[in-house]
């Protein structure tokens, strides 16, 4: 389990023998609010302020900040993982979806891309669907969005009124 503490710290709280035990905290920016787990263990964190994306990785039982992306610019608004392993990071201020993915070659994190969604000034829900596509609710609306890889280009679907 990890926590955003108040103190601008993650940390994470792990269970074992029947108790729980409260790790050091990592230091990771301004304003933490988002986080979601990438496919080799590590942690991401969303930081709105600073608008970074940092990755968080265990070493030798220390956890610490390994990535920082930089999104300047942007206001974060939300994160999930795609299935193939890349971070979809949710920008309010300029209503997109940046997608974050590994470069064997330059061995490093870098922004890929990024596709306009439906509203902006919203901070958004992402959730990775079993087909791979990206979902966003966007808070205080009625109104969810896909976000589809087709043939290699990832493109926002049309959005829905999901009110019932």
């Amino acid at each position: 389990m990890i926590k955003i503490t108040t103190n601008n710290n993650v940390r994470s709280i792990s269970y074992a023998s029947n108790t729980w035990t409260v790790d050091s905290a990592v230091t990771v920016g301004s304003s933490p609010r988002f986080l979601t787990a990438g496919d080799d263990g590590s942690v991401w964190v969303a930081d709105s302020v600073d608008a970074t994306v940092k990755r968080i990785v265990n070493v030798g039982g220390v956890r610490a900040v390994a990535d920082t992306v930089s999104l300047q610019g942007s206001t974060l608004a939300g994160l999930t993982k795609g299935l193939d392993g890349t971070i979809f990071a949710a920008d309010r201020s300029q209503g997109r979806l940046h997608r974050i993915q590994y470069d064997d070659f330059f061995n490093d994190w870098y922004v890929a891309g990024s596709v306009t969604v439906s509203l902006s000034d919203r901070e958004m829900i992402l959730a990775t669907g079993p087909d791979g596509d990206i979902w966003v609710a966007f808070r205080g609306t009625s109104t969810v969005q896909s976000v589809k890889n087709v043939n290699g280009s990832w493109a926002a679907q049309t959005a829905l009124n999901a009110s019932f």
